[in-house]
């Protein structure tokens, strides 16, 4: 095997255990949070918080889940804001009279 190879290979191994450190402290705060009586979120955001002055997870997290993250935040944002749009209401006259002033 070429030394850029197990280089690669390396920083391949180097990337999923950094990656799966956020992961396993993201696990611990999340609950810890909510079991002292905060928010979930607060854990959440404190797990990112500790683990964000690692420039190579930076780098990982980029290059790993950057795909996945983009269709997640649609998924996020129609779970919550999308599907607060009252859809059956868009057919009412009001509605189309309204859209048509602006």
């Amino acid at each position: 095997v070429a030394p850029a190879q197990r280089r690669s290979g390396g920083r391949a191994a180097e990337e999923r255990a950094l990656l799966l450190l956020l992961l396993l402290v993201t696990a611990v705060f999340v609950p810890l949070a909510h079991s002292l009586g905060s928010s979930h979120l607060l854990g959440a955001f404190l797990a990112g918080l500790s683990c964000c002055t690692i420039p190579r997870l930076h780098d990982a997290w980029i290059k790993q889940v950057k795909r996945l993250q983009s269709w997640l935040v649609k998924l996020f944002f129609a779970a919550t804001c999308g599907f607060i749009v009252p859809v059956r209401s868009f057919a009412s006259a009001t509605v189309f009279g309204r859209a048509a002033l602006f």
